[in-house]
């Protein structure tokens, strides 16, 4: 963790704090096992687990805390500013699909929503030295 997000996950309640970890293990675990083939650095595989642990957190933590704990953790020297526009944009997507998620009830699967995302283009990768849409 960068220690502006660890300062967060230190004020966070101990269900807070495991739900935070479950999330970020789930993201990970979902992601490497939708994109085996991908490296999980810059590709879909990153804009997947991104946009999904935003989307988990929300969905646990509330929004306000997901979005403060998704800026902070990019927050870390020498992160590549295309890289942390790149996360940053994928973190507000995920938590920018919690009202599709909300709006049938919780009743669609959250990879499902996110897997949307990354389909129709609407996540970042880097191709090339720049950002460009996930399809």
């Amino acid at each position: 963790m960068t220690p502006s997000e660890l300062q967060i996950y230190d004020n966070m309640n101990r269900l807070q704090q495991v739900q935070y970890l479950l999330n970020a293990q789930t993201a990970l675990s979902t992601a490497q096992s939708l994109y085996p083939n991908l490296s999980q650095h810059n590709d879909n595989a990153d804009a997947f687990r991104h946009a999904y642990f935003s989307l988990l957190n929300v969905i646990s933590l509330g929004e306000g805390l997901a979005e403060s704990l998704g800026n902070a953790h990019e927050d870390w020297p020498g992160n590549p500013p295309l890289e942390r526009d790149m996360d940053l944009f994928n973190n507000q997507a995920g938590r920018d699909a919690y009202q599709n998620w909300y709006s049938v009830g919780g009743s669609t699967n959250a990879i499902d929503i996110i897997q949307d995302l990354v389909d129709s283009g609407q996540l970042m990768i880097i191709a090339n030295g720049i950002l460009v849409p996930t399809n």
